[in-house]
């Protein structure tokens, strides 16, 4: 599979704000998104992806997770977030696990996304 996946977890509020921020900015329609306990993650991710409740980024057989997901979905962003996917994604990872441990306690948000772009 050649697609672009962004697997969050869906128990996650700042998870769901932060899928609906990148489908918004995803202008050229290259990511597709799925749950962490959804079936394509079960066919595509190790269980130890799976059972990490973050964000993993698929990129052609390529896991990325965390700070590091992040900055590679980045990469696929226009103009100030494609510059910002060059800052060492490692810097970033004792902030993004900080902000892990907050995550919880945002609201869920429901996903508008178009079914096209979500994996089961």
């Amino acid at each position: 599979m050649n697609k672009i996946i962004v697997f969050y977890d869906d128990e996650c509020g700042l998870c769901h704000h932060s899928i609906a921020w990148l489908y918004k900015k995803d202008l050229d329609k290259r990511f597709y998104f799925s749950p962490l306990t959804g079936e394509t993650s079960k066919e595509l991710l190790e269980e130890k992806y799976r059972e990490m409740n973050t964000v993993v980024l698929y990129e052609s057989g390529r896991v990325s997770i965390r700070a590091e997901a992040v900055f590679n979905a980045l990469k696929y962003l226009h103009g100030f977030w494609k510059v910002v996917s060059y800052f060492p994604a490692l810097i970033f990872n004792p902030i993004y696990h900080i902000v892990a441990l907050l995550r919880k306690n945002i609201p869920i948000r429901t996903l508008h996304l178009p079914k096209e772009r979500c994996l089961p």
